[in-house]
């Protein structure tokens, strides 16, 4: 999948048809095709540190008994402790795939 570099965002299935889409983009694609498949998921982001530096990042996490952090981008799964999670997706309204019974936010 190629990335592109534009403003704003596109929906799942429009990246997943035209196969190119930004990096959060893909995130979004990553979110819906684990729901899909019944995996709660939720897009996260915040800080990742590199070098001494800390740099906007947004990773997705899926739950399996916890939440598990995965950065597609940079290729870990488990994400590494290099992260600072400042902000969690919350559903916009409460009724929506992104609540899960049993499965705590």
């Amino acid at each position: 999948m190629r990335i592109e570099r534009r403003p704003g965002s596109q929906s799942a299935v429009r990246t997943l048809a035209r196969r190119t889409g930004t990096r959060n983009d893909r995130l979004i694609l990553l979110v819906s095709m684990l729901r899909a498949q019944g995996v709660p998921a939720r897009l996260a982001a915040g800080l990742r540190e590199e070098s001494g530096r800390f740099y906007p990042n947004g990773w997705v996490e899926y739950f399996a008994g916890d939440w598990i952090p995965v950065d597609p981008e940079n290729g870990t799964v488990p994400a590494d402790a290099s992260r600072l999670r400042l902000l969690i997706e919350r559903p916009a309204r409460p009724s929506t795939s992104c609540s899960w019974p049993g499965v705590p936010s």
